[in-house]
């Protein structure tokens, strides 16, 4: 199996669901099969670990939502 590859890393600003801590959350965007196709959206927090999917409408969500 091939291992995902990380294309972009970048702070979300979204809490983690497991220790609700915000500023070391980063999220990820995977490329599954190493050929640069994007595929979704995943963050591991720093603090506890904790892997969580995300997608595009969470992002969307979140920049409407701090203007």
């Amino acid at each position: 199996m091939i291992k995902p590859v990380i294309l972009e890393k970048f702070d979300s600003g979204i809490n983690c669901v497991e220790c609700n801590k915000v500023t070391v959350h980063k999220m990820q965007k995977i490329d599954e099969h190493g050929d640069g196709e994007f595929i979704g959206y995943y963050g591991e927090c720093d603090v506890c670990g904790n892997v969580s999917d995300f997608n595009e409408e969470d992002f969307l969500w979140l920049e409407f939502h701090t203007i």
